[in-house]
């Protein structure tokens, strides 16, 4: 698996290190703050270019992006090597192996053991969307924001069923572009590699720095946190199998860089220059959140403002707005009141109506249930049922009791309640109320259990330093800060202990009889269940299977022997043909899991309610004309995802022109056959 996977994986730590690396080192951070923060700096860099590139009509490829731009940054950091921004906190190169060791390890254990091959997809409704558009990208060398969508060739925009090409937050398909560029894989493994590689390696680092900003001075805390960065299914975990939202994981990963870059920015004791430094690094961390998916500026948001209202109250006395001087507890609470009515125009705004106002999971359980899954961080249960991490539960609890003791610390509490109250709500609210606290999160159970995943990374962190002076206390070990032997061997046998508590797959209890459980008594953890829900996700394909895949690629080729490597295929995307374009490079003609925007009339509606009557209708040989189709292909019967719904928008009487044809029907030749799966020529055209 690794085998296959590694060039990939480099070509992937390329993409997303590199100009970032550079990036830092001209803004004046060290050479261990730069690897930490740079995939923050990457993705904006590149998700600009590319909207750059687009624009300007200039081909997007490694040697035409990114190493211009690499060249570029490099140039800056020569210039620039002489100005250091000032006391940024320690990051020794040990603590990044063992961040990046850890993140290796947690990803290889949950995620990569689990896939049966390296080019495995996980067939979700969101992935025709995100492997079709990422073909459409390679296929043009243009990878804009501003005009994403699987339509994007000359002769696909003129048959568009859908009028895609839009704006669309492409940040995590540009780098998955930038890998399949580079030679190295195919789409489907560049998509494994760079979520491999955020998972890994992105994610780790950012929380990294994050810890280390915040905790400054205090190194046990920061070996604990490279446990806690792993430990939480609800993020990164669960994301490598859900919808797929990969865009998700890449922006949530780039949160804590972000939140530190504007940290660094309101710093009190720099002088200008270092300020504008930051500033500049968090402009462009926040365009990263923005091209990559915008719903993480909000993750910042619940982070930020009471880390500002904190920073506030914390100057004392009194401070002067507008001319008025106000004591800064008032300062605090006109911050967060203002917060308050920002996060309420965007959520009340037109252009943010379709993503607050998404109400596909008609998720709502009892206040009671609600708050047993919030404490047990079971965030989501109810929705994928679970049972939790209690021990972890445990351990946040007692960082959350640290930081209410420590004043320097109390908005890390302030951030997780909020965090916690907004899981709450989503779980038990509906209506309006839903909308304003969860909705810029389309008020996704999974996506909303991550905002509280990351805001209790730094308690678990804390929670687990506190186990460990309490062991260390028990044994009459002075732990300190970990230097004497003695005692960092006290502190690594104490966390290992965690981890396999936390990771342990399951616990026997013979006795148990509640019917909610298994009747062998076996209770499964949350990482046990997590495992196997990807190891499900990406070996069973429900809905687009090896033998689909196998067939489309075998038809390809024999299209492309036909002299038709641009030939337009007809097909019924609900029986999986809508990813054998991004897959298998067939131009299949509906790449997306609808009917098209002309269900009631034009082309598309013709060929898919009367495509069998191509021999004998003369409007349904001109629609096929006009597309220029002249293959149509059937995969294997319709049928439910064992884990998703597919279907939920399918109706018959819409498709029943293309799901008629056989090789009895005139007007058609068979070129193809396996099992239920043909490829049949349109003759009749």
């Amino acid at each position: 698996m690794w085998s296959e996977l590694f060039p990939a994986v480099l070509a992937s730590c390329a993409v997303i290190f590199v100009p970032g690396y550079l990036m830092g080192r001209a803004l004046g951070l060290s050479r261990s703050w730069s690897v930490c923060m740079a995939p923050l700096p990457s993705f904006g860099l590149i998700a600009l270019a590319g909207i750059l590139y687009g624009t300007l009509g200039v081909a997007a490829q490694p040697l035409t992006l990114l190493l211009p731009l690499s060249l570029l940054l490099a140039v800056l950091a020569l210039l620039g090597r002489s100005f250091r921004l000032p006391d940024l906190p320690r990051i020794g190169w040990g603590m990044i192996a063992l961040y990046l060791a850890m993140g290796l390890v947690a990803t290889t254990f949950m995620f990569v053991r689990m896939l049966p091959s390296a080019n495995a997809v996980m067939t979700g409704r969101d992935l025709a969307h995100h492997i079709n558009s990422i073909r459409a990208f390679v296929s043009t060398q243009s990878f804009s924001s501003l005009r994403m969508g699987p339509y994007l060739l000359s002769q696909d925009l003129s048959v568009d069923p859908y009028a895609l090409p839009g704006f669309y937050p492409a940040g995590w398909h540009a780098a998955v572009t930038l890998v399949v560029q580079m030679g190295v894989t195919e789409i489907s493994v560049a998509i494994n590699a760079v979520n491999v590689t955020i998972s890994s390696f992105v994610w780790p680092l950012g929380t990294l720095v994050f810890l280390a900003w915040s905790f400054r001075g205090k190194r046990r805390p920061l070996v604990a946190g490279a446990l806690a960065t792993v430990s939480f299914m609800a993020f990164p975990w669960y994301f490598m199998k859900f919808g797929p939202i990969y865009p998700n994981l890449a922006g949530f990963s780039l949160v804590f860089p972000c939140v530190v870059a504007f940290m660094l920015f309101v710093e009190p004791a720099w002088k200008r220059p270092a300020r504008l430094r930051a500033l500049a690094l968090f402009l462009v961390g926040g365009v990263a959140l923005a091209l990559t998916q915008p719903n993480a500026i909000f993750v910042a948001a619940v982070i930020l403002v009471p880390y500002v209202a904190a920073r506030i109250v914390s100057s004392g006395g009194v401070l002067r707005v507008l001319l008025h001087e106000l004591p800064s507890g008032l300062v605090a609470a006109l911050w967060v009141v203002a917060c308050g009515l920002v996060w309420l125009a965007l959520n009340r705004a037109p252009f943010m109506s379709d993503v607050v106002g998404f109400g596909l999971w008609g998720y709502r359980i009892s206040p009671w249930e609600a708050l047993v899954n919030v404490a047990t961080l079971a965030y989501q249960a109810f929705f994928v049922p679970d049972l939790g991490q209690p021990l972890l539960a445990l351990l946040v609890l007692l960082g959350l009791v640290w930081t209410l003791r420590n004043r320097r610390l109390r908005w890390m509490s302030v951030s997780y309640v909020a965090a916690a109250g907004i899981v709450f709500g989503n779980a038990t609210m509906g209506g309006l109320a839903k909308q304003l606290l969860s909705g810029f999160w389309y008020s996704d159970p999974p996506r909303v259990a991550a905002v509280a995943a990351l805001c209790a990374v730094p308690l678990a962190a804390l929670g687990m330093d506190w186990v460990v002076t309490g062991v260390s206390r028990a044994l009459g070990v002075r732990v300190g800060d970990g230097s004497h032997l003695t005692a960092s061997a006290l502190t690594s046998g104490t966390l290992a202990a965690l981890a396999i508590l936390v990771f342990y797959p399951g616990v026997r209890i013979p006795t148990l009889t509640f019917s909610a459980f298994p009747s062998s008594g076996r209770i499964e953890t949350q990482v046990e269940q997590t495992r196997l829900q990807v190891q499900e996700a990406y070996s069973q394909y429900g809905f687009y299977t090896t033998r689909e895949r196998a067939f489309a690629r075998n038809c390809q080729k024999l299209i492309e022997a036909e002299g038709g490597a641009d030939a337009l295929v007809i097909n019924n995307p609900f029986d999986g043909s809508a990813y054998a374009y991004g897959d298998a490079g067939m131009r299949v003609y509906f790449r997306e899991l609808s009917e098209g925007i002309g269900a009631d009339g034009g082309a598309e509606a013709t060929v898919r309610a009367r495509l069998d009557h191509v021999a004998d209708d003369p409007e349904v040989r001109a629609a096929v004309n006009q597309l220029g189709a002249r293959y149509v292909i059937r995969f294997e019967h319709l049928k439910e995802d064992k884990a998703y719904s597919m279907l939920w928008n399918y109706d018959h009487d819409l498709w029943k022109g293309i799901d008629s044809v056989n090789e009895g029907t005139p007007g058609f030749e068979l070129v193809m056959r396996q099992g239920d799966m043909a490829l049949y020529r349109i003759s009749a055209a």
